[in-house]
């Protein structure tokens, strides 16, 4: 499979038509800004800055059926858990998405009682992957003291939505399943609902970096406030995109069909030149570059050398570095060479 992320699929795809990382992350960052303002290419963008940190292609969602535990939950709290597990069903119609006695038929903790291994299978999945996709809420009436280590949605009043935050370890992205939820009875029972919602679906995606997007929203930044509990299309299209069955596959298809780095490089390598100037008295001659065997820079002048003699031209090597062809390479801070005249090389050490 080709290389899926951002820079590092870039970079993979096209990196002898670049000249220096440096343009290469100026150009991607160039043509994020545009695709982002795009109606057509925004959602992706929001995906890709969401999902991604830019520079690797780890990503992390829940791979099991998506199971849920209460603990100190009132009927209300569970009537509460009970609408939104329908309501995220609708947005991921293809996901197990229930209670975990429900599902399984047993809690978690009947499970780990029972010694069930890693790789033992009930419904088709495995132990350590319901282990891994479930989420246990605590229902905490009084306010919370907040925790520097969890995610953290403030709600007003010292009233939140707490949880483990995830942590990144090199390609690894480990999660806790906890969060403990503090919601007062000043709020409304939609007001509830709405922050319930944000903190599960919050659950359900590891955000790597924040959005420079308009607009609050309940992926918009790692950590948000009670204001940001709004659940746009673009979160939506996030979360439908991340659970597919081939969203790399998708992601991998937008980029290179959004990203024409490819193209555009190959443009400019196309606009390299193939000949050089040549100015004697008040005419201009060509000289083919093929025909040229090197150049060479003293203090005020650059010289070229071909098989017919040699000649001065007003460009400095850092000017015809760029813009001669691959088989010229730069040997010396003072020569450029044509390797197709090259017949053998010899290393030489002690400056002899």
């Amino acid at each position: 499979m080709k290389r899926i992320i951002l820079l590092v699929l870039i970079l993979v795809v096209t990196p002898f038509l670049v000249e220096s990382e440096k343009t290469l992350n100026q150009l991607v960052e160039e043509i994020g800004i545009s695709n982002s303002k795009n109606p057509e290419t925004a959602n992706w963008e929001y995906v890709k800055d969401r999902v991604f940190d830019g520079e690797t292609s780890v990503f992390r969602k829940l791979e099991g059926p998506i199971l849920i535990e209460l603990m100190d939950a009132s009927k209300t709290d569970s009537l509460l858990v009970s609408e939104i597990i329908l309501d995220i069903r609708e947005i991921l119609p293809h996901k197990e998405i229930d209670f975990f006695n429900d599902f399984i038929g047993m809690s978690f903790s009947e499970m780990v009682i029972k010694g069930f291994k890693a790789n033992d299978s009930i419904r088709n999945f495995t132990f350590e992957k319901i282990a891994d996709s479930r989420i246990h809420i605590r229902f905490e009436p009084s306010n919370l003291y907040r925790n520097s280590n969890n995610d953290f949605i403030q709600l007003g009043q010292g009233y939140s939505i707490q949880s483990h935050s995830a942590k990144r370890i090199d390609d690894k992205i480990i999660r806790q399943p906890f969060m403990t939820v503090s919601i007062g009875d000043v709020y409304s029972y939609d007001e509830k609902k709405k922050y319930l919602t944000a903190g599960l679906l919050r659950q359900l995606v590891f955000l790597q970096n924040d959005s420079d997007v308009n607009g609050r929203s309940v992926f918009w930044k790692k950590e948000i406030t009670g204001m940001d509990h709004f659940i746009l299309d673009r979160d939506i299209f996030l979360l439908k995109k991340l659970y597919s069955d081939d969203f790399l596959t998708q992601f991998e298809d937008y980029l290179y069909a959004h990203y024409p780095i490819k193209e555009m490089a190959a443009e400019k390598e196309a606009k390299k030149m193939t000949s050089i100037t040549v100015k004697k008295g008040e005419k201009l001659f060509f000289v083919k570059l093929e025909e040229v065997i090197y150049f060479e820079a003293d203090a005020k002048y650059v010289s070229f050398y071909t098989n017919s003699g040699n000649h001065l031209t007003e460009q400095s090597l850092a000017q015809l570095e760029e813009k001669l062809p691959d088989y010229f390479l730069r040997v010396h801070r003072s020569i450029i060479i044509n390797t197709n005249y090259v017949e053998n090389a010899q290393k030489y050490f002690n400056s002899r």
